[in-house]
C-alpha cells in the first residue's frame, strides 16, 4: 500500500505544479495504515478453460460479505472464478488484524 499512497501524492504533485502553479502543502495524501477500507476482494481463478455460456451469480451470505461466481475473460478463453467480497469500513490496519485472526480458527 505504501506504493499507492506514494504514487497518489505523486499525482497529487503533478497537478499541483502543473500551470505554474505550486503546491501549496494543504492536500496530503494520508498514511496508509489510517485508510478506510470500504470494500475488497478474494478470490480464485479456475486452472481450466470454460467454454458455456456467460454467467454470474451473487449471494449474499452475511453481513458485510457477498460470494460471486462468474465467467471472466482471459487471453487463454474464459475461465470461472469464484470471489468473496467483503466491506470492512474500517481502517486498513484494523482490517488487516480482523483477517488475520479470523484466518486463524
Amino acid at each position: 500500500m505504501n506504493s499507492v499512497e506514494e504514487r497518489l501524492s505523486n499525482l497529487i504533485q503533478e497537478s499541483n505544479t502543473s500551470g505554474g502553479k505550486q503546491n501549496d502543502g494543504r492536500l496530503l495524501v494520508p498514511d496508509h495504515m489510517g485508510w478506510i477500507v470500504t470494500m475488497w476482494h478474494f478470490g480464485v481463478d479456475g486452472l481450466t478453460a470454460f467454454s458455456g455460456e456467460r454467467f454470474e451469480c451473487t449471494w449474499e451470505v452475511g453481513q458485510n460479505v457477498l460470494i460471486r461466481a462468474y465467467t471472466k475473460d482471459f487471453r487463454s478463453g474464459k475461465r470461472i472464478r469464484l470471489e468473496k467480497q467483503e466491506y470492512p469500513r474500517r481502517s486498513l490496519a484494523s482490517a488487516i488484524e480482523e483477517k488475520l485472526n479470523s484466518t486463524r480458527t
